[in-house]
């Protein structure tokens, strides 16, 4: 039995449907999952994790991928430790990071931060 055009196509749509997409496949190299959130007033939101691969720097552009799967464009403006400033981190420091373009609303517990795609370019 052959199945017109239509048929194929339809069943092709349902079994892409049901495929998971991964934040890690939109975004290779830096990636942090955010442990907290806070607000620096007149400064923008901070955010604190353990950067579980890649590297990032100060000034870098970035993206926050929600647990419901929207991206948020941000600036990182600020890269820190306890009592250290800091210009780069990579993985398996556990940093502060200060970003601007975003709101303690949006952003929670469990969301990623990653660098944006434009970024990644220049990185690699």
């Amino acid at each position: 039995m052959s199945l017109s055009l239509f048929s194929r196509v339809f069943l092709l749509i349902g079994l892409l449907s049901t495929i998971s997409f991964s934040h890690k496949l939109y975004a290779a190299s830096f990636e942090l999952p955010i442990e907290s959130v806070a607000t620096l007033i007149g400064r923008g939101i901070y955010v604190t994790g353990t950067v579980t691969s890649g590297s990032v720097n100060d000034g870098d552009s970035a993206q926050v991928i929600t647990k419901s799967g929207a991206v948020l464009d941000v600036t990182i403006i600020g890269l820190e430790r306890p009592r250290e400033l800091l210009t780069y981190a990579e993985k398996g420091d556990s940093i502060g990071v200060i970003l601007k373009g975003a709101t303690v609303e949006v952003v929670s517990r469990g969301d990623t931060l990653v660098i944006a795609q434009s970024d990644q370019r220049k990185t690699q």
